[in-house]
């Protein structure tokens, strides 16, 4: 082997080990980023559903406390109600659930009574701690700058929904703000001012989870 070919043999082999190294960066870079897609999809879904569930508590909340609880709300709540019911935040004796039938076998004259009854319109002064509270999603938040792996979409539906919990949450502010001052003794005209701020609040809260719960459902759909 002459002095050139030598040359060139060892030139080549450089070129060759670079290229496959630049090969192997981009395919490890690949499979990189599928496996955090990947991961990334999968904790966005459990923690949407899981803010799907709560929402669906405080719209169910907020639509009897304003008088929305009609035929046409439980046709559209129904199937987001049997997800919030067979969680572990819809709270029910284990005695009474053994003795009742699964709940997808309920028909819906029952099922629309089982509702009323547990969500019955209380005092718009006396919220729920467990209803009204602030809405975070501490995972979406801690992977925002890997959403964009996610398609455009997706990534638009997510921030569209972090906005909507700011607004949410401002609300859910205004609520005990106001239902503090039901403890100030006032006069009666401005425990009326009250009431009428917090059912405006309330009808406020369940237009907004009512879209907010149809958003999740839509993204959760897409992350499929």
């Amino acid at each position: 082997m002459d002095a050139n070919t030598s040359i060139y043999l060892a030139i080549g082999t450089l070129i060759l080990g670079w290229f496959l190294a630049i090969i192997g960066n981009v395919i490890n870079e690949k499979l990189k980023r599928k496996s955090t897609k990947s991961d990334i999809i999968i904790g966005i879904n459990s923690e949407l559903s899981e803010l799907q569930i709560h929402l669906t508590a405080v719209c169910l909340t907020s639509a009897s406390l304003i008088g929305q609880f009609t035929k046409e709300f439980f046709l559209w709540v129904k199937p987001y109600f049997i997800k919030f019911f067979e969680s572990a935040e819809f709270i029910i004796p284990k005695e009474i659930r053994d003795k009742i039938p699964n709940v997808t076998e309920i028909n819906d004259d029952v099922m629309f009574e089982l509702i009323n009854a547990t969500f019955a319109k209380k005092s718009p002064a006396k919220p729920t701690s467990f209803t009204y509270q602030n809405v975070t999603t501490p995972y979406i938040d801690f992977k925002m700058s890997d959403v964009s792996l996610l398609n455009p979409q997706i990534q638009k539906s997510l921030f569209t929904l972090k906005r909507d919990i700011n607004f949410l949450n401002s609300d859910v502010n205004q609520i005990w703000f106001y239902h503090s001052k039901t403890f100030d003794n006032p006069t009666q005209g401005n425990l009326e001012l009250i009431n009428a701020n917090l059912d405006n609040l309330y009808a406020r809260i369940y237009r907004r989870s009512k879209i907010m719960i149809e958003n999740i459902e839509g993204v959760l759909k897409e992350l499929k």
